[in-house]
């Protein structure tokens, strides 16, 4: 039995060492197509894929993404962006202040004013049972004359 594990383990490893000379060898021929720099490049991405991380066009930090869930986007919600009223979605634990911190940091702009409602989703009805859908907190943000936020409508 020992021989028969022996020759199991020397099979594996000669597969791992085939495998890593075809990466070798694809790395090398895509390093001639692309250039030593775009590689690296890639390399850095795809090890970043694995991990969970924040857009990085918009530079939002951690405590935005677990504070503002999303911004409503309703027809009310549109015709007072008029008005300079903006609705988000926020977490249950949120407060005025750090809602009103957040937001002036990553969008850039000036808050007038915060209002925040504790909203209850509609009763669903299934078969003969009500379901009670979770609730969840809404901000009205009034901002200052001049101001505005780009939701990419």
């Amino acid at each position: 039995m020992a021989v028969f594990d022996f020759l199991k383990k020397q099979k594996k490893e000669e597969a791992k060492e085939n495998k890593e000379a075809q990466l070798e060898t694809k790395e090398t021929e895509q390093a001639e197509k692309l250039g030593k720099e775009d590689l690296k490049n890639e390399k850095k991405e795809s090890k970043s894929k694995n991990r969970p991380a924040v857009s990085k066009g918009n530079n939002f930090d951690v405590q935005f993404v677990k504070l503002i869930k999303r911004p409503i986007l309703t027809e009310k919600a549109m015709t007072d962006q008029v008005l300079n009223k903006y609705y988000f979605e926020v977490s249950q634990k949120a407060n005025k202040t750090e809602i009103k911190n957040i937001i002036e940091k990553n969008y850039k702009v000036k808050i007038d004013k915060i209002n925040i409602l504790n909203e209850r989703k509609k009763k669903k009805r299934w078969m003969r049972t009500f379901n009670n859908p979770s609730r969840y907190k809404k901000a009205v943000v009034t901002l200052k004359e001049g101001y505005k936020i780009d939701l990419g409508i």
